[in-house]
């Protein structure tokens, strides 16, 4: 996998303390991809549901996030088409790619494998 420079570095973890200031729980910050894969099991429970609305709001916050980079002329982390509306079902595409592919564990943390995702299946044309 090719590096990152600094800047964009800095600028996913900027993202990413974004996203989970705005998305994160008060009981939990950090959201596991093993408890992501708890949630897929059952479609009709709560906690699905639970979990959709919570990559909803992760994307959105990535979103905003995105939208300030590009504001401030800084590059922005992922470009998606205009005419793509991302939601939770995109979000657990990525997921579910990402396990596949063995780009991601259980342990890992939901929010950075997302981010790292989406500036894979979305990059920025220089």
């Amino acid at each position: 996998m090719k590096l990152m420079s600094n800047k964009k570095m800095n600028a996913v973890r900027m993202a990413c303390l974004a996203a989970a200031m705005m998305a994160a729980t008060a009981a939990q910050a950090s959201i596991k991809i093993s408890a992501y894969q708890e949630w897929r099991k059952d479609p009709s429970s709560l906690a699905h549901s639970a979990a959709r609305n919570y990559l909803s709001t992760y994307l959105q916050a990535l979103t905003v996030a995105n939208g300030t980079l590009a504001h401030r002329q800084q590059p922005m982390l992922f470009c998606v088409p205009p005419t793509l509306r991302l939601g939770a079902d995109n979000a657990a595409s990525l997921l579910d790619g990402a396990l596949k592919a063995n780009r991601a564990t259980p342990d890992d943390d939901l929010g950075i494998v997302l981010v790292m995702e989406l500036t894979q299946a979305f990059p920025c044309k220089p």
